[in-house]
């Protein structure tokens, strides 16, 4: 089954609205697909998928290639998580990276900016029709700030964007038990599998340290979206056709 998977639309903003159901959909990424799986995607009138993935993991594992397809990408190369050796898995500790330092840098270098931007001017095409489906690995990280993004656009309460950003934790949580053992008996290393394990959770800190990031950088997340060229009036078409 597709991992961390959910319709955006089962939230309501500020304005008691919902978006348009099947509309924009958030996920881990489309690789070894069930069957049923393939054929909810095929359900989608026009898919539009968005790979915020780095080339190395798309290269690892490929998404199955439905629809409309768009690479892009918020951040550098990381070591891969699939590792075999102990020499690897030493690696790959030592570079497990600081989380509310990758959260800010999605949105404060110039890597993730070009990406979301890129990202959004897809979303925000008025001439596209049909679903949008965006993912990352776990869909936790990178997807979660877009999804974060995406929804404060649209002007969904702040508690519903976090608790929709931690539900990535429950998603999540068995893959990081799992690397967190790998590397606390193959390794014997107690605190690179609190490491590896924290990399794989979703915390209310890390998603915390993006939104003070914009602050910092653009004055608010209307600055922000403006710098991205997603100016007051494409939100507010976004709204008017996507709101119910």
């Amino acid at each position: 089954m597709i991992r961390n998977l959910r319709d955006l639309s089962i939230y309501q903003n500020k304005d008691g609205k919902h978006l348009k159901e099947g509309m924009f959909i958030r996920s881990a990424a489309l690789v070894d697909l069930a069957l049923k799986d393939i054929q909810m995607l095929e359900g989608y009138k026009n898919l539009t998928v968005i790979d915020l993935r780095t080339d190395i993991e798309r290269s690892e594992k490929p998404d199955l290639q439905l629809g409309e397809y768009h690479p892009i990408t918020l951040m550098e190369n990381l070591p891969s998580a699939i590792a075999h050796d102990k020499k690897s898995k030493e690696a790959i500790v030592e570079r497990i990276p600081n989380m509310p330092e990758l959260y800010a840098g999605l949105v404060g270098k110039e890597l993730g900016v070009k990406g979301i931007t890129e990202a959004f001017n897809i979303i925000c095409n008025p001439n596209r029709e049909g679903t949008i489906l965006w993912h990352c690995t776990e869909g936790k990280d990178r997807c979660g700030v877009m999804s974060a993004l995406f929804l404060k656009m649209m002007d969904f309460d702040d508690e519903v964007i976090m608790a929709d950003y931690l539900k990535s934790h429950k998603s999540s949580k068995s893959r990081a038990n799992k690397y967190y053992w790998i590397v606390r008996i193959l390794l014997g290393n107690k605190q690179g599998a609190i490491a590896i394990k924290t990399a794989f959770s979703a915390k209310r800190e890390f998603l915390e340290a993006a939104y003070a990031q914009i602050e910092e950088s653009y004055g608010s997340f209307e600055g922000f979206f403006d710098h991205i060229g997603i100016t007051e009036e494409i939100r507010e078409n976004m709204k008017r056709k996507y709101l119910v």
